[in-house]
């Protein structure tokens, strides 16, 4: 069914890996980003033969079919859902150093409406959100859970121990042009395809953080309310309901402050449930996160 999956992480640049890899014509991709296809039960439950829908227009030279869904990653049935239709997909994980991608997750989810509180506050809140088993505030403020890589490592192998992975750095592929080229080149050579007419630029970056201009604009993109409802159901084309709320959800945007002050605003015990979490993604991931643990007792000692 599928060749190869980019399981995740959230905010780790999988936009911008989905518009590279579109660049190919050896490789099907779904028509929109994340259908979300093995983390919906409702969609799930469609059905294989849905799901082979979302792959349009695909040309007789493709080599590999994929799909790039960071929440495959996080939520445990997605493994299983793929493991019981998928033989054996090579499976990519970019990793992104865990506190920016905590306040960018936060970011996300306060642009969307969905986040009251301050970053601190939200995650020392965090637990006792997730523990109450609420589906959204799993999806929507999981903020230091997603970010607990090894855990979750751990756990795709062993659900699909078959599968080759792949980990990269969310660095490697965004901060320099040569460093970028290399990873890219080294993901083609991954899931076996040609990556002769891909063009990387460093320089331009997918969704990239922003803020609502309009609150109301929002909320019908994002929101449950009658006029979304109302609508939905004047435009019966799912295609095309998707892509109007995507049009007005980015003409609505306007860049966020980059301001990361934010970042160093977190609670002590943070900093030490994600260090014990670096230190065995060291050990089982063969990748160098030393920098990042270093950061983190540099701000640990500050305090």
């Amino acid at each position: 069914m599928l060749d190869f999956i980019v399981l995740g992480a959230q905010k780790a640049g999988t936009s911008t890996l989905h518009e590279l890899l579109a660049q190919s014509s050896e490789v099907a991709l779904p028509w929109t980003k994340e259908t979300h296809f093995f983390r919906d039960e409702e969609k799930f439950l469609k059905g294989v033969e849905w799901y082979r829908k979302q792959f349009k227009d695909v040309q007789g030279n493709v080599k590999v079919y994929g799909e790039i869904d960071p929440e495959y990653m996080y939520f445990p049935e997605c493994i299983e859902r793929i493991g019981s239709i998928c033989d054996t997909p090579k499976l990519i994980i970019v990793l992104r150093e865990p506190i920016s991608r905590a306040l960018s997750h936060y970011r996300m989810s306060q642009r969307r409406g969905y986040e009251p509180l301050t970053f601190y506050d939200a995650l020392v809140e965090e637990s006792a959100r997730l523990e109450g088993g609420d589906r959204f505030s799993q999806i929507h403020h999981s903020y230091i859970g997603r970010g607990l890589y090894a855990e979750q490592i751990e756990r795709i192998t062993s659900q699909l121990p078959d599968s080759e992975l792949l980990v990269l750095k969310f660095d490697d592929l965004y901060t320099s042009q040569d460093s970028a080229v290399k990873t890219l080149n080294t993901i083609c050579d991954f899931i076996g395809i040609s990556s002769n007419g891909i063009t990387v630029d460093v320089t331009l970056k997918h969704n990239k953080a922003a803020v609502p201009r309009f609150n109301g604009l929002r909320d019908l993109v994002y929101g449950q309310g009658k006029v979304k409802k109302l609508v939905g159901k004047f435009i019966p084309s799912r295609d095309l309901k998707i892509r109007m709320m995507k049009f007005i959800d980015r003409v609505n945007m306007k860049p966020a402050d980059k301001s990361q002050s934010e970042a160093a605003q977190c609670p002590y015990f943070v900093y030490e449930k994600l260090i014990n979490d670096l230190y065995k993604l060291r050990m089982i991931a063969d990748i160098d996160v030393s920098h990042w643990i270093e950061s983190y007792y540099g701000c640990l000692e500050k305090r």
